[in-house]
Formats: C-alpha cells, sequence, structure tokens
C-alpha cells in the first residue's frame, strides 16, 4: 500500500467534511457488520467430517464450484452420474414452511 499524498488527504478530509453524522453512523455500522461476518464460522467442513449416509449436500471441489451431490458406498456423485472428489461440504437447509393464509 502506497503513502497517502498530500492531495489525497486533502481531498479526503474534504470528502469527509460534506458527510453527515447519520452517513458516518451507517459507515461504522456497515463496517461492524462486515467485520461480525468474516469472523462468523463458515458453513463450510471438510468432507472427512461428513457422516457416512449423507444424501442431498452441498458439496465444492478444488476448482471452488459448488454442486449438489450424494455419497454412496464410501464414494461422492454428482447428479449428473459422474464420481467427485469433493473437498468440503455443507448441509442442505430445509425448505421453508409455505405460507398458510389467515
Amino acid at each position: 500500500m502506497r503513502e497517502p499524498t498530500p492531495e489525497m488527504i486533502e481531498a479526503g478530509l474534504r470528502a469527509y467534511s460534506r458527510t453527515s453524522l447519520e452517513d458516518l453512523a451507517d459507515v461504522a455500522i456497515t463496517n461492524t457488520l462486515k467485520a461480525a461476518l468474516a469472523a462468523a464460522p463458515s458453513p463450510w467442513r471438510p468432507v472427512c467430517e461428513a457422516p457416512d449416509d449423507m444424501h442431498n449436500a452441498l458439496l465444492v471441489e478444488d476448482d471452488g464450484e459448488p454442486f449438489v451431490g450424494t455419497r454412496v458406498s464410501g464414494g461422492w456423485w454428482n447428479y449428473s452420474g459422474c464420481s467427485a472428489d469433493p473437498t468440503h461440504f455443507m448441509e442442505i437447509p430445509a425448505a421453508p414452511e409455505p405460507d398458510r393464509p389467515s
């Protein structure tokens, strides 16, 4: 990261002086939320922790592209019928309850 020039500092001070307290609060809240999300544990778990009877899991291989697959006889398969070699998995959450008219 390069050091800020005097011109950069002056431009930053001008922009800051035009910022309302409400906008500054929004920035603080946004930064706090971003920090909390970054600190939250990832829902991705190593595939070695997957149960032996894992069905309908969200999987990811080294390429980072997620796909839905299942574990059969100790091996992983995608729904195209191809074997897979995932590194991580995530359980698929249950579908939401349908809205019922009151």
